[in-house]
């Protein structure tokens, strides 16, 4: 019952709520047209804390499942105004270098094409 009642609710409201209902399962490849805007977080490590090994600036931009808690314990974040873009499960600012229909992912950092 509970699982087919999910479908149906998926099913209805459509594909654009697809990454951030099944999050990102191994194996499974998101394209990289398929760039979402996204909110920047600027994170800077609490006093007395440990960086995670990846920065805070990863694990506080990226989805993956361990990264809220690992975010949340070691660094101290305000949202940026600066617009900013999905590339690979990874929030990374817009370039300010070019208009950003003219920007692209490559790997996990934006371009200008």
């Amino acid at each position: 019952g509970e699982h087919a009642n999910t479908t149906a609710q998926y099913v209805q409201q459509g594909h654009q709520s697809d990454h951030q209902l099944l999050g990102c399962a191994p194996g499974r490849h998101l394209l990289a047209s398929a760039d979402a805007e996204c909110s920047y977080k600027e994170c800077i490590v609490k006093a007395g804390a440990t960086a995670p090994s990846e920065g805070c600036s990863v694990v506080c931009n990226r989805g993956h499942s361990t990264d809220p808690a690992a975010c949340s314990k070691s660094c101290s974040c305000t949202a940026s105004s600066h617009s900013a873009t999905s590339c690979w499960m990874l929030c990374v600012k817009d370039l300010d270098t070019c208009a950003r229909s003219k920007q692209s992912c490559s790997g996990q950092t934006r371009v200008c094409s």
